[in-house]
């Protein structure tokens, strides 16, 4: 598969023409402002039926430049009535869909993808495409369910905070892309030890101590993630609300995120495990977002 990247600054937006990438392309065109211009990037790769048996007993497939074409014309059905204005060319790929978006951001401001496209096996699950693009993917990555709406309804954003670098960048990228009215809820959650979980009667007050640092612990943690937020360029003047809570991490961020514009996540945190896989937090959200989730490694 050939190189190709999208020119910097950009939005590159996966197509392969279902209604999720149609979605997604659709909310990219409507961030133009924020985010930079569009370009759609799409793959293509040849199907069995289109190989020609050979004298040799091989297989000689097809030229490329009906395949080329077959895929422009379906970015051009994915555009239609769509604002194109701040569209550039589209990006054709020879070769699988996952790879050819990893390679294809290398140098665009925001990879954004669909929850689900052509491969994908159920309604606001992420599509193994998606999922691919999220685990590897060089830049930022927008997973845009199908049901969101194109323009900002609550003026909020929700990033999950750890107090680890991963947190600091998705801290650092929410501030410098939402606009400044836009409140950033940072959020930290907390479990008891499992003292605490013990009977209350017998164990109350060591129940009660290891529950007073969990919170405090969170609470100190949330104030380095408000003042890396004000310490941010831009970020002095933004709302910045911290948000502790005693609850399972993926319960509270996607309970929150149904009343959020964006859901912003480092790519891993305490729970990530090896390099260029998500912890089990983010990997959770992504795969069944309640709002745009943006992926920051």
């Amino acid at each position: 598969m050939a190189t190709i990247t999208t020119q910097s600054g950009v939005q590159a937006v996966g197509v392969d023409g279902s209604e999720g990438s149609r979605h997604a392309l659709a909310w990219a065109i409507a961030h133009t402002d924020r985010y930079g211009p569009v370009q759609p990037v799409a793959a293509w790769h040849y199907p069995w039926w289109s190989m020609t048996p050979t004298v040799a007993g091989g297989l000689l497939p097809p030229g490329e430049k009906d395949f080329n074409e077959i895929t422009a014309r379906l970015i051009e059905h994915t555009l239609e009535g769509l604002d194109r204005g701040r569209v550039l060319d589209p990006v054709i790929v020879h070769g699988s869909a996952g790879s050819a978006l990893v390679d294809a951001s290398a140098d665009a401001a925001l990879l954004v993808v669909g929850t689900r496209g052509h491969t994908g096996l159920a309604s606001g699950l992420l599509g193994s495409v998606s999922s691919h693009c999220v685990n590897h993917a060089k830049v930022p990555v927008a997973v845009v369910p199908h049901d969101v709406p194109l323009t900002d309804d609550h003026h909020v954003v929700v990033v999950g905070y750890d107090g680890t670098k991963n947190a600091d960048r998705a801290v650092a990228w929410a501030v410098a892309n939402t606009p400044t009215t836009t409140e950033i809820k940072l959020v930290n959650t907390w479990a008891t030890s499992s003292a605490a979980n013990i009977d209350a009667s017998t164990y109350a007050d060591l129940a009660t101590q290891a529950t007073e640092r969990a919170r405090t612990e969170s609470e100190q943690t949330l104030a380095e993630g408000v003042r890396q937020a004000k310490a941010a360029p831009g970020g002095a003047e933004r709302t910045v609300t911290p948000i502790s809570e005693g609850n399972d991490p993926r319960i509270v961020l996607r309970d929150l995120s149904t009343k959020a514009d964006l859901l912003v996540l480092g790519a891993r945190g305490h729970a990530g495990v090896a390099h260029l896989l998500l912890g089990s937090v983010t990997s959770s959200l992504v795969h069944d977002p309640s709002a745009v989730t943006v992926v920051v490694r």
